[in-house]
């Protein structure tokens, strides 16, 4: 469980830093995919993180778990892991670093801009399921 939250926390924040370089980087305009939409992206991925490290800050020291934390919390990391994984494939290695954006685009259906709001959407929705899970095993605990 432990495991999952970390790689979840880990891939989070290599997508992020990623976007950081292309959205600051010094040629703005290089990339093929709408700046506001890697701008919501990156916003998405900084709240993800946030989330995923408030959740790893309460969790005792070392891999194992306490009892009192909920063991579902490792399914939903390893399910937010596949979200991460499948923004980083499309968003990041197609259409920032690549420039594969049409291949991607292709390949998912030649509808980029829908994968990209599946990406934002499944984001929000882990967002949501952890930290609903992070608040009631915090009052929980006290």
């Amino acid at each position: 469980m432990a495991t999952a939250l970390h790689a979840a926390f880990d891939l989070c924040r290599t997508i992020r830093q990623e976007c950081s370089h292309v959205l600051e980087g010094p040629d703005k305009t290089s990339f093929l995919i709408n700046r506001q939409q890697c701008a919501l992206l990156f916003n998405k991925l900084l709240e993800t993180e946030k989330t995923l490290e408030a959740i790893q800050d309460k969790l005792p020291a070392g891999d194992t778990p306490s009892l009192s934390f909920p063991s579902y919390v490792g399914t939903a990391a390893q399910e937010l892991f596949s979200v991460l994984k499948a923004a980083n494939k499309t968003v990041i290695e197609d259409c920032l670093c690549n420039g594969r954006w049409m291949e991607s685009a292709l390949r998912e259906g030649g509808d980029l801009k829908e994968t990209f709001g599946e990406i934002l959407y499944d984001l929000q929705w882990y967002i949501v399921v952890l930290r609903s899970i992070f608040l009631d095993w915090t009052f929980r605990d006290g």
